[in-house]
């Protein structure tokens, strides 16, 4: 699953304001693989271990329209 793209599931999570603003999520992927950015997502931190990479994302505190 590292090499599988995270993308889509991410702007459907937006989509679907599961998480409210200032919300966090946990992506761990394989070092290879970051993390692009997501409209409606904020990198807060990213943290290597190894070949794993852990990134701390924060639902946008911004009105989108």
């Amino acid at each position: 699953p590292y090499a599988a793209p995270v993308e889509p599931l991410l702007r459907e999570l937006v989509a679907a304001r599961i998480l409210r603003p200032g919300g966090t999520l946990v992506v761990e992927r394989g070092r290879r693989h970051a993390v692009a950015p997501v409209d409606g997502l904020v990198l807060v931190e990213s943290r290597e271990y190894g070949d794993t990479v852990m990134s701390r994302l924060e639902a946008s505190t911004e009105s989108g329209g």
